[in-house]
């Protein structure tokens, strides 16, 4: 996925760099081959077996070998210029090429497709507007039916042009819910994401997030996803199939609601059961994947695509939450403030901020939050004055 927005036009052909650059990489070589052997490393002790997202996955019901989820319609036809989009490959098409691959591999979960329901109108921004708790609302809302709901929208420029969200138990990990969005900023922006079956792959990505798969690590499935690379498939393989069966398994109805407990009686499910987050009076979790929309063949050329490139000490991880995008629409941001220790490429100078998604409880896992104290060597594309986010995440390295 190189090139692949309209900002993009200047990055050098990949593995390429002018001289100048070459000259300041120079300067950085060494923080950049211990990062490279920290992540290397990383890669071998973390991975996770089977591509499973972490541990998450869905619970069937109780003495039940099936578990229905209603996967449904709330995209929005985008303007007429966007040719990417069309009822089934952005929808029903993902949904069914999942349905086939899962009931080939024994069926654990039947994928329904479902019309956008009545009472979503309320809430028809993504998370809500002014950060106004809607995903957290909608959650709560389909706690008991297993669902899944698909959305669009011009989020801006947000470096990620797919996103999955699931919902879990503040002390669990079983999913409850899960939203996937597609944003048509990149589209309008991007021959290269104004195409059907790329936004297809996107959304069959975002679903498969879902169910509780994480990325695979060649281009077999609509699940790779690589740094420089989007990746040619864009349905679910067979091994995908069998992964989410394996991981879909019963652990036990949960407990009933608080509402069903008996008071007093002192054998309620909130006295059997009291670390559970319904008894707890607190709300899930969501956790977050995104497909990046900017990537790159290597890190020249990341260096080449980048309005700045500094290395900066965090200050405040987490200075405030709001909303970008389109009016009315868009995803909680934080800001993080960094005190900017050397400059590498471009004009930055003292305290500056750093854009990503997250709020509301959301984390994007491969994206993560920033922690007072840390030190990073960071590519960035500029926002506004001293406003920032990183090209995409493999742009935020740890020293």
């Amino acid at each position: 996925m190189t090139g692949s927005s309209r900002h993009e036009k200047s990055c050098a052909a990949p593995g390429a760099t002018t001289r100048h650059a070459s000259s300041r990489l120079t300067r950085i070589a060494a923080s950049l081959a211990v990062a490279a052997l920290a992540a290397s490393a990383l890669n071998v002790s973390t991975a996770m077996a089977k591509n499973q997202w972490a541990d998450y996955h869905w619970s069937l019901p109780a003495n039940e070998t099936q578990l229905v989820i209603e996967v449904n319609d709330c995209q929005e036809e985008p303007v007429p210029e966007l040719n990417y989009w069309h009822p089934v490959d952005s929808f029903s098409g993902p949904n069914d090429d999942w349905d086939w691959e899962i009931g080939l591999a024994g069926g654990a979960i039947t994928i329904m497709n479902g019309s956008c329901p009545a009472n979503i109108g309320a809430f028809s921004d993504p998370i809500g507007a002014a950060n106004s708790g809607a995903f957290d609302t909608r959650a709560a809302e389909f706690v008991d039916t297993p669902t899944v709901n698909s959305f669009n929208g011009s989020f801006g420029n947000s470096g990620w042009v797919g996103l999955a969200i699931v919902a879990l138990p503040s002390n669990d990990s079983h999913i409850f819910y899960g939203e996937t969005y597609l944003n048509d900023y990149y589209p309008a922006n991007s021959t290269t994401y104004n195409q059907p079956l790329r936004m297809r792959k996107v959304q069959c990505q975002e679903i498969g997030h879902t169910f509780g798969l994480d990325h695979v690590k060649k281009d077999t499935s609509c699940m790779y996803s690589s740094r420089a690379f989007i990746g040619s498939v864009y349905t679910p393989s067979p091994h995908d199939g069998d992964v989410v069966n394996s991981i879909t398994h019963d652990d036990g109805a949960p407990p009933p609601t608080p509402e069903e407990d008996g008071g007093g009686d002192g054998g309620g499910p909130c006295a059997k059961n009291p670390n559970h987050w319904k008894c707890q009076a607190q709300g899930p979790v969501f956790r977050g994947k995104a497909t990046w929309a900017e990537r790159y063949d290597s890190q020249d050329e990341m260096f080449e695509a980048a309005d700045v490139v500094v290395s900066a000490t965090v200050l405040n991880g987490s200075m405030f939450d709001r909303v970008v995008g389109a009016p009315g629409r868009g995803l909680p941001v934080s800001q993080a403030v960094l005190q900017i220790r050397e400059v590498f490429k471009g004009k930055a100078n003292g305290v500056v901020r750093i854009e990503h998604t997250r709020g509301l409880g959301l984390e994007i896992e491969d994206d993560p939050g920033y922690v007072n104290g840390d030190d990073y060597l960071l590519f960035l594309r500029q926002l506004g004055a001293k406003t920032y986010r990183v090209v995409n995440p493999q742009g935020r390295i740890a020293q």
